[in-house]
């Protein structure tokens, strides 16, 4: 199970008709995402940040889920910790969200102020995860290798603004090489080993190129997840 928090670590609504309620149930147009719990208008963000997470991915070629689903919960599953904000289980591609509210009432998150651009940022994070799994399929992939795609697509769809002092917030000046980008890392700061592997990838020669590697398993495999 993959998860997102306050160390480890979206902008405006969308278009209409990017999305269509049913029954309590919000399908992202574009996507094979939907959404379950949202509320408040916040279900055009949600998709938004799918949606940014299938741009990303699409020069990559990989093969896409079927659906995935994503819960807005009011709470986060008992044992993930208070500073979780979201986890996916990678073996049936379900999201589970912390609820826009309860997001908001934390005093930083990767940084910086929690807003609905962050919160943005995390669903492209996760559906990342999602796609990733589904593609790799029982082939296992470290742990390293699915954080660095994530956090790349995670700092890449991310408003240019925002991201800047997200990266003030996580000096640096990136891995030197990609088998830096290790499971020790990522423990020690998910946040930081984040904005490292944004700065290493950006100066990749051929980033596309790159980031097959990564989810071949050719780059990162130091450690394979459980």
């Amino acid at each position: 199970m993959r998860r997102l928090g306050l160390s480890a670590l979206i902008l405006a609504a969308v278009l209409s008709g990017s999305a269509c309620t049913t029954a309590g149930r919000l399908a992202c147009a574009s996507t094979s995402v939907v959404v379950s719990g949202a509320a408040g208008g916040v279900g055009g963000t949600v998709c938004a940040g799918a949606e940014d997470a299938f741009s990303f991915l699409e020069p990559l070629g990989l093969q896409l889920p079927h659906q995935v689903q994503i819960d807005l919960a009011p709470a986060m599953p008992a044992g993930l910790g208070e500073d979780v904000a979201a986890c996916t289980s990678t073996a049936s591609r379900r999201i589970t969200l912390l609820q826009y509210p309860a997001f908001m009432r934390h005093e930083v998150w990767m940084g910086v102020p929690p807003q609905r651009a962050l919160y943005r940022s995390i669903v492209t994070h996760e559906v990342v995860h999602a796609i990733v799994r589904c593609h790799v399929g029982d082939r296992k992939l470290a742990v390293a290798a699915s954080e660095y795609i994530a956090y790349v697509a995670m700092f890449a769809t991310m408003d240019p603004a925002l991201r800047d002092r997200v990266l003030a917030a996580h000096p640096g000046t990136g891995f030197d090489h990609v088998s830096q980008a290790t499971l020790l890392a990522y423990a020690f700061d998910p946040t930081g080993f984040g904005a490292e592997a944004w700065r290493h990838w950006v100066r990749a020669p051929d980033r596309v190129a790159l980031l097959h590697r990564v989810v071949a398993g050719q780059a990162i495999t130091e450690y394979e997840r459980d």
